[in-house]
C-alpha cells in the first residue's frame, strides 16, 4: 500500500474518532432542545456548561450558492449567545432553546431555526444572527437571564418579595436563626464536641435544667440575652428551626466539603505527597478506614500530616483495600501520580508482597513505611521481656502506687517545694525509705 494512502486512512480513522468522542458530549447543546422536564434552575446552571468545541475542531461544510462554507470559531465572540451541535451539525441560540417559548409573534408562529432547528447555511450568517438578537423573544430570554443574575448579587429584588413584603422579614429571620446553627455547630466542631445525645428532639424548653446536648444547650445560652431569638426558637407555629439532626448533617458535610477543597488545592499544589491509612472499628460495628496525606506546605515551607476521610470497608485484602484507596483519592481529586509514600501498621493485609503496600507500588512509586507510632509501640512491648527494663517499669510503678495516696502526695508536695533545688532529690529518698514501703538504692 502507498504510504500517502496508509497515513490518509490513518488520519480519517482518527478523526472519525474525534467526531465520535465530541458527539457523545453530554452538555451538547442538541440534548436540551426538550425543556419541559428540566427545571428553571436547572437550565440557568446548564447555560454556563454548554459544551463549546475546541478551537482545532473540524466543522462540516455546507453547499450554499455553490460555495463550501461552515461554522467559524469566530462566531462565539461575536455572538455570545451562539452555540454548535456537533451532533446536529449546526448553530442553535442557547439562550432561545433553554429559556425560550415554543410560539412567538402576533400569530403565535413557531420558533424553528436557531430554536428547534439546527442553522447550517452559513451564507448570510452575519445578518442572520444579527436579526436573532434584536428580536422580542431573545431579548425577553435575555432579560430574564440578567434578572436572576442581579437576584443573586443582591442588586435586585425578586418580584414575588416585593409583592409580599412579609416575605421578605421571614426570609431575614430565617437566615438569622440558620446563621445561629452554623455558629454553634462549627464551636462544637472546632472543641471536639460532640453535637447531641438521646435528648435533642422538639422545640428548645427553657423551663428546665436538662442536659440537652452541647448544641441545644449553646443556643439556649445564646437565647438568654436575646427575647426575640428565644421566642423565635420556642416558637412552634414556625417550620425554620433548622434544630432538627438532618439540618445539622447537612450543616456538617457542607463543612466538610469546603475543609476538603483546601486541602486539595494546598495538596495538588505540593510537588508530591504521601498517603497514611489505618482501619479500625467504629461504635456502629462499621470498620472504617482513615486516609490521611503528608505533603509540604509550600507557602509555610513545613510539612504537614492532615486527615482527609473516613471510609467504610467491607473486604480488609490487600487488593480491595488499594482499590478503595485509589478510588476515594480520584473522588476527591487528587493526582495519584504524585504519589511518593505509603505508610501503615505492620498488619500483614498491608506489608506483604500481595498486601496493600504491593499493589499502591503497582500504580505509582510510593515507597512503604513502617507507622512510627506503630513501630514504637512494638519496640516497647519487646523491650519490656528485658530485666533492666521491667525492674525499672515496676519501681516506676510502686512509685505511682505509693503516692496515689492524697496524704503522701500532701507530703511530697510540701517537701519539694520548701527543699532547695540541689538538696531537693535526697529529701525525696529520705521521705521513701521513711515510709518504709521500699528502699531506693544509691
Amino acid at each position: 500500500m502507498d504510504i500517502r494512502l496508509f497515513l490518509k486512512n490513518a488520519e480519517g480513522e482518527n478523526h472519525a474518532k474525534k467526531q465520535k468522542k465530541y458527539n457523545d458530549h453530554p452538555y451538547d447543546i442538541a440534548n436540551f432542545l426538550d425543556k419541559d422536564n428540566i427545571s428553571l434552575e436547572e437550565r440557568h446552571i446548564l447555560l454556563k456548561k454548554i459544551y463549546i468545541p475546541p478551537l482545532n475542531f473540524q466543522y462540516p461544510q455546507t453547499l450554499c450558492a455553490n460555495r463550501k462554507l461552515k461554522f467559524q470559531n469566530s462566531y462565539f465572540t461575536r455572538w455570545l449567545w451562539l452555540a454548535h451541535s456537533i451532533r446536529n451539525s449546526g448553530a442553535y441560540c442557547k439562550i432561545c432553546v433553554l429559556f425560550g417559548p415554543r410560539y412567538a409573534g402576533i400569530n403565535l408562529v413557531k420558533l424553528n431555526t436557531l430554536v428547534k432547528t439546527p442553522f447550517n447555511k452559513y451564507k448570510d450568517a452575519g445578518e442572520i444572527f444579527d436579526n436573532h438578537q434584536k428580536t422580542n423573544y431573545h431579548k425577553s430570554c435575555e432579560l430574564m437571564i440578567s434578572s436572576k443574575e442581579s437576584i443573586q448579587k443582591g442588586d435586585m429584588i425578586p418580584i414575588s418579595a416585593i409583592i409580599d413584603k412579609n416575605r421578605i422579614k421571614i426570609a431575614k429571620e430565617n437566615r438569622g436563626k440558620i446563621k445561629l446553627t452554623i455558629e454553634a455547630i462549627l464551636y462544637c466542631g472546632l472543641q471536639g464536641l460532640a453535637l447531641r445525645g438521646h435528648r435533642d428532639s422538639g422545640s428548645l424548653n427553657f423551663n428546665n435544667n436538662d442536659n440537652e446536648g452541647n448544641f441545644r444547650g449553646l443556643l439556649k445560652f445564646k437565647a438568654l440575652g436575646d427575647p426575640v431569638l428565644m421566642e423565635s426558637l420556642i416558637s412552634t407555629n414556625k417550620n425554620a428551626t433548622y434544630l432538627s439532626p438532618r439540618n445539622q448533617n447537612e450543616i456538617i458535610d457542607i463543612c466538610n466539603n469546603i475543609i476538603l477543597e483546601k486541602l486539595i488545592v494546598e495538596i495538588n499544589s505540593a510537588p508530591c505527597f504521601s498517603i497514611l491509612a489505618d482501619e479500625t472499628t467504629d461504635i456502629a460495628g462499621i470498620e472504617q478506614m482513615s486516609l490521611c496525606a503528608r505533603y509540604v506546605d509550600t507557602h509555610k515551607n513545613i510539612i504537614k500530616e492532615m486527615f482527609l476521610q473516613f471510609i467504610p470497608v467491607s473486604s480488609m485484602t490487600g487488593s480491595a483495600l488499594a482499590d478503595i484507596i485509589f478510588v476515594n483519592l480520584k473522588k476527591l481529586k487528587l493526582n495519584i501520580n504524585m504519589i511518593r509514600g505509603q505508610g501503615y501498621d505492620g498488619a500483614r493485609a498491608m506489608i506483604q508482597f500481595n498486601g496493600l503496600q504491593a499493589f499502591i507500588k503497582k500504580k505509582c512509586p510510593a515507597i512503604y513505611f513502617h507507622c512510627a507510632a506503630h513501630s514504637l509501640n512494638l519496640a516497647i512491648s519487646d523491650s519490656c521481656s528485658l530485666p533492666l527494663i521491667s525492674n525499672c517499669l515496676g519501681k516506676i510503678s510502686s512509685i505511682y502506687e505509693m503516692f496515689r495516696y492524697p496524704k503522701r502526695q500532701n507530703i511530697l508536695n510540701r517537701i519539694i517545694s520548701e527543699t532547695p533545688g540541689p538538696t531537693r532529690r535526697k529529701n525525696c529518698k529520705k521521705l521513701v525509705q521513711q515510709d518504709g514501703v521500699f528502699d531506693i538504692k544509691q
